[in-house]
C-alpha cells in the first residue's frame, strides 16, 4: 500500500495544515528577527568600517606630517652639523693663529728682556766706572779706553 494511495480524514488533514501553517509563521518569523539582527549587524558594521576608514585617514596624514617633520629635523640637524664642522675647523685655525702670535710675543718678550738684561749690564757697568769731569765737578762720565 502507497501512502498516496490511503485517504486521511479532512480534519486530520486541516490539522496538518493548520499546524505546518503555524511552524512555517513561526520559522518566518523568526528568519525576520534574525534577519532584522543581521541587518543592524550589518549596519553596525557599515558605521564601524566608516569609522576606521575615517581613523586610517587621520592616522595617515599624521604619519605623512611626521615624515616630514622627519626629513625637515634631519636636513636640520645635518645642516647644524656642517655648522658646528665648519665653527670647530675655524677655531683650530684661530687657535694655531693664537698659538703663533703667542710664540711671536714670547719671543719679542724674550728679546726685549735679552736687550734689558744688556741695558742693565751696560747701566751698572756704566754706575761702576763713573769718575768725575774736568771740565764740571758735578758730572759723571765713562773713562775713554
Amino acid at each position: 500500500m502507497r501512502i498516496a494511495d490511503t485517504e486521511l480524514d479532512p480534519k486530520i488533514t486541516g490539522a496538518i495544515v493548520e499546524q505546518m501553517q503555524r511552524v512555517a509563521s513561526a520559522a518566518a518569523a523568526a528568519a525576520e528577527e534574525r534577519a532584522a539582527g543581521v541587518d543592524e549587524d550589518l549596519q553596525a558594521l557599515s558605521e564601524a568600517q566608516a569609522a576606521a576608514e575615517q581613523q586610517i585617514s587621520a592616522l595617515s596624514a599624521e604619519r605623512d606630517m611626521a615624515r616630514v617633520q622627519a626629513a625637515d629635523l634631519a636636513e636640520q640637524l645635518e645642516s647644524t652639523q656642517a655648522d658646528a664642522r665648519r665653527a670647530a675647523q675655524q677655531a683650530d685655525a684661530n687657535a694655531a693663529a693664537l698659538r703663533q702670535e703667542l710664540a711671536t710675543e714670547r719671543s719679542r718678550q724674550e728679546a726685549t728682556a735679552a736687550a734689558l738684561a744688556r741695558a742693565e749690564v751696560r747701566l751698572e757697568a756704566c754706575r761702576l766706572y763713573k769718575s768725575p769731569s774736568t771740565r764740571d765737578a758735578t758730572q759723571y762720565r765713562m773713562p775713554s779706553s
